[in-house]
């Protein structure tokens, strides 16, 4: 049934193509052209930064994994944002959806809304990510090797975001179904809305109140002059408890030329994400429970 839909969008939008398309065309060559040039300089801004980095022999490793935590922090929580208004719309929204709850196969569903949510969440991967990457290549040369682990954490940490988004959603709806049908803050898109938005703002919050207590002197070893350069290990422990903590340990280990501890942090990274994965494939169990209520 999802394939039959597939090809129906595909027709879709070669339909849309056919009327002035001329103007469509060059509409979506800017929005292109647009999405490069944030690129190009999100690129450039990470090149000058990472040399800046580069250059401070102390505090080289210690700066470069202190800005990729939060960098990765920062990426996780856009593309859960993302992933969380999305979801919303594509588990329970789609008009034609209950063509597929009504066949045997309505579990797929699922699976392919989960798909769609990561395809449509990927703009900030593509937009901020690859360009970052290709930044740390540039002044800070690992090789192919290494960035095609660093590149499959990125996706891992896109995948883990949208799932998180998605648990939360599901996560939601299910505490939603347990209060009674005649109370005013039952199942419906509004209050599902308004519930997941409130979690989303109190791990984002939770996030930002943790970083925030940091002391970034503390964390940096600035004032201990006696080290040869600044150690990580504050730093770490800072950032341990977010989910994003394996992918920036990966890459500066690649930096630090550790393969065997850049080798961990992957297997890590992996771990927690079959554990998002795990509580993803319980929660959607309930999704024919839940859309039929909101029906």
């Amino acid at each position: 049934m999802e394939a039959f839909f597939f090809r129906h969008a595909l027709r879709e939008i070669v339909r849309y193509f056919r009327a002035r398309r001329t103007a469509k065309i060059i509409t979506l060559s800017l929005f292109f052209l647009l999405a490069a040039s944030v690129s190009t300089g999100v690129y450039l801004f990470f090149v000058r930064g990472f040399r800046a980095i580069a250059a401070d022999a102390f505090f080289r490793d210690a700066l470069f994994f202190y800005s990729s935590e939060l960098f990765f922090v920062i990426l996780f929580f856009l593309i859960t944002a993302s992933a969380v208004i999305t979801s919303i719309f594509v588990l329970f929204r789609r008009p034609y959806d209950f063509w597929i709850f009504a066949s045997p196969a309505y579990r797929r569903h699922a699976v392919v809304a989960c798909g769609r949510v990561f395809a449509s969440s990927l703009w900030p991967l593509l937009v901020i990510a690859v360009p970052a990457l290709a930044a740390v290549e540039t002044v800070f040369p690992i090789g192919g090797l290494a960035l095609f682990f660093v590149f499959a954490a990125i996706v891992l940490l896109a995948g883990m975001s949208v799932l998180f988004g998605l648990d939360l959603v599901y996560g939601g709806a299910f505490l939603l179904s347990l209060i009674p049908r005649q109370s005013p803050f039952r199942l419906s898109i509004r209050t599902l809305g308004m519930l997941t938005a409130g979690l989303y703002a109190l791990a984002a919050i939770g996030a930002w109140m943790r970083i925030a207590a940091t002391d970034a002197i503390s964390l940096l070893h600035a004032t201990d002059v006696d080290l040869a350069t600044a150690g990580i290990d504050r730093i770490a422990a800072a950032f341990r408890i977010f989910p994003s903590h394996p992918a920036a340990r990966m890459l500066t280990a690649f930096i630090q030329n550790n393969g065997a501890g850049a080798l961990y942090a992957f297997l890590a990274f992996a771990g927690i994400f079959l554990i998002f994965l795990g509580i993803y494939v319980l929660l959607s169990r309930s999704q024919l429970f839940l859309w039929s209520l909101l029906q």
